[in-house]
């Protein structure tokens, strides 16, 4: 018996199925048991962090565990903080540097989530009955750092762009996997007091919790078996990340043309966030607002979209960044950049995110397929025009989401193939 024999057949890996004895006709799988009982369930798996710490980049190793990754989170264990007067933590999503998050194979990255991203697919991924739930323990209602907390990173793009992709995690050896989390420094994290003093909450501990569907064994030998031969083949969208300052238009109508210089690929989606950048960069509680969120949506307040060569080429023209960015990503994305708040308070947050989406599905994010796509070459142009005053500078973080091929096997994965 081959391996291929065992539970898994070219025809079950097919969503659409040959009913037996009904020819011709076709059944969706989830409506049937698949392969062996106690199989395809959904279950959980812990893994510690060793010695935790703020302001340093924190390694977990992935065991060899029979799931298949569908949801990952890391969760911090904090003690109540005791010198700042009201303090309040920030959402965990900023917590991360700039260099943001890692998934790693073999000590090599295949994956950066990047603050920005873990910030806006947070927002915009999730199922607004999903939103509703989570929120607080992302930390999006100013949790109080005087009291201990268990609060949550949530690293879903980690398992949606690759590790529910590639096959169960028993396919490969124990440490294969690792999740790099580069934390800023704590008083980066933390803000809403009245007075100044360095915080001291302490990070007891940090656990990353791998929700997954248990994999059958014959999964696992065919995933195995192709990993030594060819390799496994998976679709994604890689994320680039790009930070651009906007100087303070002091009251006067401002052009910023934002040009990607180093992006080359079908482009699914490109996401921007506008944020206060004093608020961004203080370092003291009393003045610090990770998301202060910068809205423009005065009736002169436009942008466009294109190439450098064709500036409006995606539009034809000019449009209000209001109707972009509350009208323009169609169904292509889960959630919305506006949400009520559940701290209490029954108001509403608007981050301001404006997705522009060239693709019609939120099935492209979630499995990599593609329902449109814009080519481009080093000569991506988004042009921004301030009408409204914006009051102070403006860090404008851009991530572009790009299709390619990723190909692993038991010695290398190469993540640099277009798709």
């Amino acid at each position: 018996m081959s391996v291929s024999d065992v539970f898994i057949t070219d025809v079950e890996a097919s969503d659409l199925k040959l009913m037996d004895g009904r020819e011709g006709m076709l059944h969706h799988p989830y409506q049937q048991l698949r392969s062996i009982p106690g199989s395809n369930r959904m279950d959980v798996r812990i893994v510690n962090f060793n010695n935790p710490s703020f302001g340093a980049r924190n390694d977990v190793q992935i065991p060899s565990m029979d799931l298949i990754p569908h949801e990952m989170y890391v969760e911090f264990k904090l003690g109540a903080e005791g010198t700042v007067t009201g303090a309040e933590w920030e959402p965990t999503p900023t917590w991360l540097t700039q260099q943001g998050v890692d998934l790693n194979y073999k000590e090599v990255s295949i994956y950066n989530l990047s603050e920005a991203e873990c910030l806006m697919s947070t927002l915009l991924d999730e199922k607004p009955v999903n939103w509703a739930k989570k929120q607080d323990l992302i930390g999006f209602n100013d949790p109080d750092a005087d009291n201990a907390q268990r609060l949550y990173l949530p690293l879903n793009v980690l398992c949606s762009q690759v590790l529910s992709k590639v096959g169960p995690l028993s396919a490969y050896a124990s440490n294969d996997w690792s999740v790099s989390v580069d934390l800023r420094a704590e008083n980066k994290c933390m803000g809403g007091s009245t007075t100044e003093e360095t915080p001291d909450a302490a990070l007891n501990g940090m656990r990353l919790i791998i929700l997954g569907s248990k994999a059958p064994y014959g999964e696992v030998a065919l995933a195995r078996e192709a990993l030594m031969k060819n390799g496994i083949v998976w679709n994604f969208l890689r994320s680039n990340h790009f930070r651009a300052t906007l100087s303070d238009n002091t009251g006067s109508t401002t052009t910023y043309d934002q040009t990607y210089s180093s992006l080359v690929g079908a482009l699914s989606h490109v996401r921007l966030i506008l944020r206060d950048k004093t608020k961004f960069d203080a370092s003291t509680s009393s003045g610090k607002n990770n998301v202060s969120y910068d809205v423009f949506e005065g009736v002169d307040d436009i942008m466009n979209v294109g190439k450098t060569s064709n500036p409006y080429e995606v539009w034809g023209q000019n449009l209000p960044q209001v109707f972009a960015r509350d009208f323009f990503s169609a169904k292509s994305v889960e959630g919305a950049g506006r949400y009520i708040s559940a701290d209490g308070s029954g108001g509403v947050s608007d981050s301001g995110i404006i997705d522009i989406a060239f693709a019609e599905s939120i099935a492209d994010l979630e499995f990599g397929t593609s329902t449109g796509s814009y080519p481009v070459k080093n000569d991506l142009q988004i042009s921004l025009t301030m009408a409204s005053d914006t009051l102070h500078d403006i860090y404008l973080d851009t991530v572009a989401y790009t299709h390619v091929l990723g190909v692993i096997t038991a010695g290398i994965a190469n993540v640099n193939l277009s798709a």
